[in-house]
């Protein structure tokens, strides 16, 4: 009879084990979304929602401007450098936002799209190579 319980023992850890071992890379995964994908640079989001404040990102590479059209009109559009610092705070107020590429140098920067009337904010992320 004790071997028994021990058997089962054993099992009920190993099935336990491996639920534990299948649900946790689900849960350190991120999903990333490309908006724009060119040689020069590239915007990723993080979140479904974000992806869905932008109804169009492109690069114009002629024009070397990034164009965004939004979902919401944006207030503002705060950008920050790899390390968090703020290098940038522009006033927007529409739907339509173009930057030069000249601003940014090569590297990592995070635009925040801050948007007036709910107090939301939309991140994407600019990889300038």
């Amino acid at each position: 009879m004790g071997k028994t319980i021990s058997i089962w023992a054993v099992c009920l850890t190993l099935i336990l084990a491996g639920f534990s071992y299948t649900g946790s890379p689900g849960t350190t995964e991120k999903d990333e979304f490309t908006i724009v994908d060119s040689k020069s640079l590239s915007i990723n989001v993080e979140t479904d929602e974000d992806f869905r404040f932008f109804l169009k990102a492109e690069y114009d590479e002629p024009q070397e401007e990034i164009k965004f059209l939004t979902r919401e009109s944006t207030n503002q559009i705060r950008i920050y450098n790899g390390i968090g610092d703020m290098v940038y705070l522009l006033p927007v107020g529409s739907d339509r936002v173009s930057i030069g590429k000249s601003l940014f140098e090569t590297g990592d920067y995070k635009f925040v799209f801050d948007i007036e009337g709910d107090r939301k904010m939309y991140t994407s992320k600019l990889k300038v190579h």
